[in-house]
């Protein structure tokens, strides 16, 4: 079952929620190239307590959303040797609770493709940024907002 901000009253206040999160997110992860640990738990305490508070929301849906953008991220990380910071994987652990299962999937795969198109745009510019790091976040953030609004 997808869930649109315009449509599901239910959602609107996690999603803005999460978003803002993610925004900050991005902003320090430009900036310093990290993620902090309490912005991620902040965000996933506040995850927590408004599949808690709100019975429209399905907390199971809500955990396979965390657990599978957690554990798909995190064995990126380890088949990739850290191509992928863990800060990252985190995030959108934290994300997943926000979004449910399947908008988690689709933000995944979204967020994914748009990194992949800038590193591509990137190597295009200059072969030499071909091992440029480029903070993940962003993308996350567009992931996300992109599964929210459409």
């Amino acid at each position: 079952m997808r869930y649109h901000l315009l449509t599901d009253d239910a959602r609107f206040f996690p999603y803005i929620t999460v978003v803002v999160l993610l925004a900050a997110a991005a902003i320090i992860d430009i900036r310093e190239r990290r993620i902090p640990d309490k912005l991620v738990l902040a965000g996933t305490a506040g995850g927590l307590a408004f599949v808690l508070i709100n019975p429209q929301i399905d907390l199971l849906n809500s955990l396979m959303g965390g657990v599978t953008a957690g554990l798909v991220l995190l064995l990126v990380y380890y088949i990739t040797k850290g191509g992928i910071g863990l800060g990252d994987v985190k995030l959108f652990g934290c994300s997943g609770i926000y979004l449910g299962f399947e908008n988690t999937v689709s933000a995944m795969l979204i967020s994914a493709v748009l990194a992949g198109l800038f590193s591509l745009a990137l190597i295009c510019i200059n072969r030499n940024n071909k091992k440029r790091e480029i903070p993940y976040a962003p993308f996350i953030l567009a992931g996300v907002l992109t599964v929210i609004i459409f």
